[in-house]
């Protein structure tokens, strides 16, 4: 679902639209830790990358397949190709999982890692803007968290 939702930001293969470049940079409502309205600029799409990762990082972290600190990005040139790719080597760690074949699923997570950081190669993030980015998205969250559990408790007997 992600992937798609990445896909979906991306826009140019849409062939029928006439909006086919990707929103780079937009504006978004939101609100400080106090409520007041702030106006944020940020990129649509460099965020449903980081939600992708996000999500296979959440798998491996899951299987205990965390060992991808030198895995090299393995891009095509082809974008349409390698979100295919991308979907693929998603399911074939669902398949493996599955089939309990945990020799194979390491090699499929290995390989969807590798082609989900050719695809932000090829999307034009270089790592240390999608590490920036993910990190703030964990900060993020993270701030969310803290002000619901504080609003919480502010209302507990």
């Amino acid at each position: 679902m992600e992937l798609g939702e990445l896909a979906n930001e991306q826009r140019s293969w849409k062939f029928w639209s006439n909006k086919r470049s990707p929103r780079l940079i937009t504006n978004r409502g939101t609100a400080d830790v106090f409520g007041a309205p702030v106006i944020e600029e940020y990129n649509p799409l460099l965020e449903e990358y980081v939600d992708c990762l996000h999500f296979i990082l959440s798998i491996g972290l899951e299987l205990n397949l965390d060992d991808i600190k030198y895995v090299k990005a393995n891009p095509e040139s082809d974008l349409v190709i390698t979100f295919v790719e991308c979907n693929t080597y998603a399911s074939d760690v669902l398949q493996d999982y599955f089939e309990d074949d945990f020799i194979l699923i390491n090699e499929s997570y290995i390989n969807l890692f590798a082609k989900f950081k050719g695809l932000g190669e090829v999307l034009g993030f270089t790592w240390d803007q999608v590490e920036q980015a993910y990190l703030e998205k964990i900060r993020l969250t993270t701030r969310d968290r803290r002000v619901a559990t504080n609003e919480n408790k502010l209302y507990l007997p």
